[in-house]
């Protein structure tokens, strides 16, 4: 490998020499340099046995002479040690040597690939034309990679799941000695996870959500975006379903409590909502001298005949307390605390949706004259309450059917156990301090998930949410200069025809259509629009999209927009959010 035939893999050889070589054999002349910087003679690619008797010649006595021609014919490294054509004028790049890397290494083109993502020794993206240098280091790092997974027979692309997996870099040398212990410890550990019932692909899926379908494991991308979309579909007719609208009359009020409450429930809450409400308690006979006056007289009264104590709507403390100082007789006091109660009692156990101290004001101690405000007050709660908790249920279902887990275990996974104050298992893409069941819930209006950077490079990120389309301006969202944004998600097409996309933008931007970088141009300039090429596109089908922008100026202004023949009449329009799926909810599906 150090020394093929093909000149681009020489290695320059260095050894030291206090001065530089002259009258050296014509057999060597073309192969030797001197740099006199660092007094170094170097000899380009390896040294025959002919060479070597010569320069020993040449050496004669001079024992300098003969122990750099000795390091020289053994190849030994020294600093400075570099592949020869890596100093030239126009030294080679990887990709441009890529056929005899992988002739030399006996690996795929797809390996090298693999490799060259591990060590980030990529091509730079277009339209920058820079490539990634041939030289010893980089070539060493390929050799590191081939060799230890040739010798234990494994493929690389496992080799390098595997390093990923175990947290262990084979290729460090260890703090102490031995120093070769960080490799020991990898392939032990390796060996270990290959010796289990579970394949690298499905560790890969388990553990850093990389699914791969074509080894079986982990669902097809097309199905998940099925899922998405159904699941999408279904939360907007739930939301349609709880729009509030004016209820004067209560008939919705009470058609929607009838989802949650049954017939004797239904009708105690809505007594309780409008006034209407007559509540008794038992009482053999009303204490001597308790008489009911004034505004008590149209609050309560005494059925003598059925020894029942009346009394009319809700009891606020006010009048409880006035009751409470007419007589000390416990059974009066106890029928007239349980008069008190039983409004409260349906608030508790029937009204749970309601904030109880809000409700105690609204609909008890305070009501409303009104009684359309009181049904309003209920009502806006209940819809809001239906249909977050039927939204989740809509969730918990669909994912339960399609990955053939119970409802309870996708409920623990997505939103915890209530009943036991246990959190959820998995944790939101969008935000970590909510359970995964918002990033379900995102999905319902569209829209891209927006991380915002306060620099030009996205690395230093300040925050993450929904985006309802890409409307960076003066009505819109915000960004700091300098600062950034990364928008990903999917977008889906109307028509089956031809797209083009757009971004109306200053400074920096690169947009992604799946994966296929269809803009870039990540420089400062002034606001202009950026226009991909056409690109075909099917109606009904999901397609990733990704958008990169950076700010280096006063103003920030990014629009995202595309134009077809159907869609706009060629026009370049924003996309809209109803068309933006936000990438959270995919990652968590593959979580899932």
């Amino acid at each position: 490998m150090l020394n093929p035939v093909d000149v681009s893999f020489q290695l320059a050889y260095r050894a030291a020499l206090p001065a530089a070589p002259t009258g050296l054999p014509s057999s060597v002349a073309a192969q030797v340099s001197y740099d006199a910087s660092n007094h170094q003679m170097i000899f380009s690619g390896a040294m025959t046995d002919d060479q070597w008797a010569s320069l020993i010649s040449w050496a004669g006595s001079d024992p300098a002479k003969l122990l750099a021609v000795q390091n020289l014919y053994q190849m030994r490294w020294a600093q400075g040690t570099e592949v020869a054509a890596a100093t030239a004028a126009t030294p080679p790049t990887i990709t441009g040597e890529m056929p005899t890397i992988l002739a030399a290494l006996r690996i795929s083109a797809d390996d090298l690939n693999a490799i060259r993502v591990a060590t980030n020794l990529v091509d730079a993206q277009p339209p920058a034309t820079a490539q990634t240098p041939l030289n010893l280091a980089n070539l060493s790092q390929f050799c590191r990679f081939a060799i230890l997974a040739q010798s234990l027979g494994w493929a690389i692309t496992d080799l390098i799941s595997l390093i990923s997996l175990a947290g262990i870099n084979p290729f460090q040398l260890a703090a102490t000695n031995p120093i070769t212990d960080q490799t020991a410890q990898f392939v032990q550990a390796a060996q270990t996870v290959l010796a289990s019932r579970f394949s690298v692909a499905q560790l890969n899926f388990i553990y850093r959500a990389i699914s791969n379908p074509a080894a079986g494991v982990g669902p097809l991308e097309a199905n998940v975006d099925l899922l998405a979309m159904s699941i999408q579909t279904g939360l907007q007719k739930i939301e349609a379903a709880n729009a509030f609208v004016p209820d004067p009359s209560g008939k919705l009020l009470r058609q929607k409590l009838g989802v949650i409450l049954g017939s004797a429930d239904l009708t105690a809450a809505m007594d309780l909502i409008s006034g209407s409400a007559v509540y008794t308690s038992s009482l053999s006979a009303l204490p001597a001298g308790v008489t009911f006056t004034g505004t008590l007289a149209n609050l309560i009264s005494y059925d003598s005949a059925n020894q029942l104590l009346k009394f009319n709507g809700p009891m606020t403390d006010t009048v409880k307390a006035q009751l409470l100082l007419l007589s000390n007789d416990a059974a009066y006091q106890a029928a007239v605390n349980n008069l008190y109660q039983q409004p409260r009692g349906v608030l508790s156990g029937d009204l749970t949706f309601l904030n109880q101290a809000d409700a105690l004001t609204q609909l008890i101690n305070s009501p409303s004259p009104n009684v359309g405000d009181r049904y309003t007050f209920v009502l806006q709660i209940l819809l809001a309450y239906l249909e977050n908790t039927q939204s989740q249920s809509l969730v918990e279902q669909s994912l339960s059917q399609a990955l053939s887990l119970d409802s309870p275990t996708i409920s623990l996974l997505l939103a915890g156990d209530p009943g036991s104050a246990s959190p959820a298992l998995l944790g939101s893409e969008r935000d970590a301090t909510q359970a995964a069941i918002v990033d379900f819930l995102d999905v319902r209006d569209g829209g891209l998930l927006a991380t915002y950077f306060s620099d030009t490079n996205l690395t230093v990120p300040t925050g993450t949410k929904i985006d309802p389309t890409v409307n960076i301006g003066a009505s819109g969202e915000t960004v700091t200069n300098p600062g950034g944004v990364r928008w990903v998600g999917k977008v889906l097409p109307q028509f089956s025809e031809s797209y083009i996309f757009y971004v109306s933008a200053n400074d920096g931007v690169r947009l992604w259509i799946n994966d296929q970088l269809v803009i870039d141009q990540w420089l400062n300039q002034a606001l202009s629009t950026r226009t991909s090429a056409s690109l075909n596109l099917n109606a009904g089908q999901l397609y990733d999209v990704r958008l990169d922008y950076y700010n280096a100026s006063a103003t920030a202004t990014a629009v995202l927009g595309w134009s077809s023949k159907s869609t706009s009449n060629n026009v370049n329009v924003s996309i809209p959010q109803t068309a933006l799926f936000p990438a959270n909810t995919f990652t968590t599906l593959f979580r899932l």
